[in-house]
């Protein structure tokens, strides 16, 4: 009888291992660097204290080029940035932004806000979000002459990561 247990118990934590990581591009608040990295099997590179960039994450999408990492030592991943600066012409971006905006809307609901044409945010006041979210920022335009796709999910420990930066800036002085 505990034979046949053991093969239940692996297939059931097979089946939901799937779902462990199911954040944004296959991430979750809280991750640490190393976990990162040996979801995506490559090292990231340090941009500062607590910001690192990849060309991939754990579950990427074919539109972006390159993924930025907030990871506060305490807290872990708190914020992820994803994009593209060679999209294209114009109009390839604004067809691009129309199916992520759309896919957007599908996953994390219709309380999103216009900033202005070509930027839309999701906010935690303003509805409920999944996956531990706190703000979602989408934007698709023209800067210095690029057609670029931007999005940004920044977590709910974001908060406690921007108040460990204050206290580490404090005691430098």
């Amino acid at each position: 009888m505990k034979q046949t247990k053991i093969p239940f118990i692996l297939i059931f934590l097979l089946l939901i291992s799937g779902n462990v990581f199911a954040g944004p591009f296959g991430l979750e608040q809280g991750m640490t660097k190393n976990q990162i990295e040996a979801l995506i099997q490559s090292k990231l590179n340090q941009v500062d204290t607590s910001s690192y960039k990849s060309k991939t994450a754990p579950k990427p999408n074919s539109l972006f080029t390159e993924y930025t990492y907030t990871i506060s030592p305490k807290h872990g991943l708190c914020q992820i940035r994803a994009t593209n600066d060679n999209i294209g012409d114009a109009k390839a971006t604004n067809t691009y932004a129309s199916q992520l905006t759309n896919t957007l809307i599908k996953k994390y609901g219709n309380n999103y806000k216009e900033i202005y044409p070509g930027l839309i945010q999701w906010v935690e006041d303003d509805g409920p979000l999944i996956d531990d979210l706190r703000v979602i920022l989408f934007s698709a335009g023209e800067k210095n002459g690029k057609n670029i796709l931007f999005i940004m999910y920044e977590f709910r420990n974001a908060l406690k990561w921007a108040e460990e930066m204050k206290e580490a800036d404090a005691n430098s002085l």
